[in-house]
């Protein structure tokens, strides 16, 4: 599987020695985008796009546990709605989501970016092969 965003350096490393990523290429943009309206299409939807720099609530804490949890609120400023999680519980704690770029979000979990052009109010669930997409009404009340 090719890497969605690539070291732009000779030594992997930016200013100050943090990291510096280059932005994913046109095909591999253009190929996320088709899987995104494809999704959206067969689910009947409007196609909603973020952008890379554009804000998901990801729980760091649960990421390799199945099923991957999504559901997206209305987008507010550079927030997506996106709310993203591992496992069988959604916690309620204030420290269970922190805020992550969905590049960043790209680059933990591949498999959901497929996902992310759901318009608010829908809701996603996937786990060994099994992808489940519906539309929740609840989550536009917030």
């Amino acid at each position: 599987m090719r890497p969605e965003r690539r070291l732009s350096s000779r030594n992997g490393e930016g200013r100050h020695g943090s990291p510096r990523y280059s932005v994913p290429d046109n095909k591999v943009m253009s190929e996320r985008m088709e899987e995104q309206r494809r999704i959206c299409a067969t689910h009947g939807c409007d196609f909603v796009p973020v952008t890379g720099d554009d804000k998901v609530g990801l729980a760091l804490s649960t990421l390799g546990t199945e099923p991957i949890n999504g559901l997206r609120h209305p987008v507010v400023g550079d927030t997506t709605g996106w709310y993203i999680w591992g496992g069988d519980r959604l916690s309620d704690s204030s420290e269970f989501f922190q805020p992550t770029c969905v590049d960043h979000l790209i680059e933990k979990l591949p498999a959901v970016a497929g996902f992310l052009a759901l318009p608010p109010g829908y809701r996603f669930l996937s786990a060994n092969g099994y992808i489940d997409i519906w539309f929740d009404e609840s989550l536009l009340l917030v």
